[in-house]
């Protein structure tokens, strides 16, 4: 199988000038698409946006992730892996990441082509933990509540599970994906309820459980021994969980949590 050839067949690909074994594609005007070997030429790592690719980015990224190639295909194969240290000037993105055959669809007509090419995109630190399963790494680069990964215009979207007391006294059994903006919901909610909670966790896999009483929250990290309470009044608790959840990230836009 010559991967080399097959990409440069794809209608309208283009080589990129300055980067070994690179093209660049479109098949319309606000889609835009580039694709690089790795370095040994036995696998390919493709990228994608729409209505918001930047030549310049590209670039970088396949760049990037033609020199940390050996990280991003190391076995055992992962759904989602996790290189830091990326940067490209007027771009937030700190991370690339790239998501194996078993999710992504590039090539898919192609089997052989397929199975040895990795889907890559700039990412925050914050929108991925690098310990997803294939479900959850699914979930963050498929559903339009994920990262957004083909939106290389947008803020982070910071990786966070959660589970709470709903309102009806039910006890959501497990943490799941949700909105920044959902916690900041359920933590409003919680005076509402005695026995109410809010349990979330984030990129860093920290869990923290919060409750209310009295005119305070508390927040209680999950796991270490005698972890301190952080008691604080709503706005104060907004502020912790930002910093919290963007982690690296705070500077490039809270708007995912900010929304109503």
């Amino acid at each position: 199988m010559d991967l080399a050839a097959t990409f440069a067949a794809i209608p309208g690909a283009v080589p990129i000038d300055g980067v070994p074994d690179a093209w660049f594609w479109t098949h319309a005007p606000k889609f835009g698409h580039s694709a690089v070997l790795s370095r040994d030429g036995k696998h390919a790592f493709q990228c994608y946006a729409h209505n918001s690719y930047d030549e310049g980015l590209a670039r970088a990224v396949i760049t990037f992730t033609r020199e940390h190639d050996a990280e991003l295909i190391a076995p055992p194969q992962r759904p989602l892996v996790v290189v830091e240290g990326f940067e490209h000037p007027g771009f937030g993105f700190d991370t690339v990441v790239a998501v194996s055959p078993d999710i992504h669809k590039y090539q898919s007509d192609k089997p052989e082509v397929h199975e040895v090419t990795r889907a890559v995109f700039p990412a925050y630190r914050c929108e991925f933990s690098g310990a997803e399963t294939e479900d959850d790494a699914a979930y963050r680069y498929t559903r339009a509540a994920g990262a957004q990964p083909s939106r290389w215009d947008r803020e982070p979207n910071p990786y966070l599970k959660m589970r709470h007391r709903a309102a009806s006294g039910r006890e959501i059994p497990e943490r799941g994906f949700a909105n920044p903006s959902r916690v900041v919901h359920e933590f409003a909610a919680l005076p509402e309820r005695e026995d109410g909670f809010v349990e979330f966790e984030n990129f860093e896999r920290r869990v923290w459980r919060v409750t209310f009483q009295n005119t305070y929250y508390t927040a209680i990290e999950e796991g270490p021994e005698n972890a301190a309470a952080e008691r604080m009044d709503f706005d104060d608790l907004v502020e912790f969980t930002k910093r919290v959840l963007y982690g690296p990230n705070r500077t490039s836009g809270e708007s995912a949590i900010d929304k109503s």
